[in-house]
């Protein structure tokens, strides 16, 4: 069993030599812990996330707290748990994999695309019905001001909720990833104009 604890702030990432993921030293944002979960048999790796401790030494106790409860068998995890909940931890377990600015996109598609048509949804409810609905109503008005989002946009929403879908299957949290085959809006390529004979002739001194 194994685990480690991290700060989430606003601040870039920033990683030393070897690409581990360095702390901020400035006195504000949040701890989270990530451990290793136990194996069911020959079940896939699994980890277990928890954020939010206001400071290092907190999450450093809540994490002893969980190892010492797995190390006797005794780990008790969320059986039911909202999509916006799954994906506050889901983000914090990946952000050491990503670079800064993947990251941060990463938390503003969420934040700003899927929280809000289905960040209320359990998990384990999530169907494939519940996503073209959500990318629907983003087609629609999902932009500022209500303004459509681009088929573009839309699909990127989609890549990273796949994504994060996937890896709850992987953890065992899913049957089946919900999202593996919802229709996508088309990528929308913009026409190129070309100018005719009068236009250039206009353009050229």
């Amino acid at each position: 069993m194994s685990g480690q604890v991290y700060k989430r702030c606003s601040c870039p990432v920033q990683r030393d030599e070897r690409g581990k993921r360095l702390n901020c030293l400035r006195p504000h944002g949040s701890w989270t812990l990530v451990a290793d979960v136990p194996r069911d048999g020959d079940a896939p790796r699994r980890q277990h996330t928890k954020g939010g401790f206001a400071t290092k030494r907190d999450a450093e106790a809540a994490l002893r707290t969980f190892l010492a409860a797995a190390d006797t068998g005794y780990v008790v995890l969320p059986k039911k748990i909202t999509l916006g909940d799954y994906l506050a931890g889901w983000l914090d377990a990946v952000e050491p994999s990503l670079a800064a600015t993947a990251s941060s996109n990463y938390r503003i598609i969420v934040r700003c695309y899927v929280l809000p048509h289905l960040g209320s949804t359990w998990l384990a409810s999530l169907r494939p019905d519940h996503l073209i609905s959500a990318y629907r109503a983003l087609l629609t008005g999902g932009g500022r001001q209500g303004r459509p989002l681009s088929g573009t946009t839309v699909r990127t929403v989609h890549r990273i909720l796949s994504k994060a879908l996937g890896d709850a299957v992987r953890d065992g949290l899913l049957p089946r990833n919900p999202a593996a085959n919802v229709p996508l809006p088309k990528r929308v390529t913009p026409e190129l104009q070309v100018w005719d004979r009068a236009q250039v002739m206009t353009f050229l001194p």
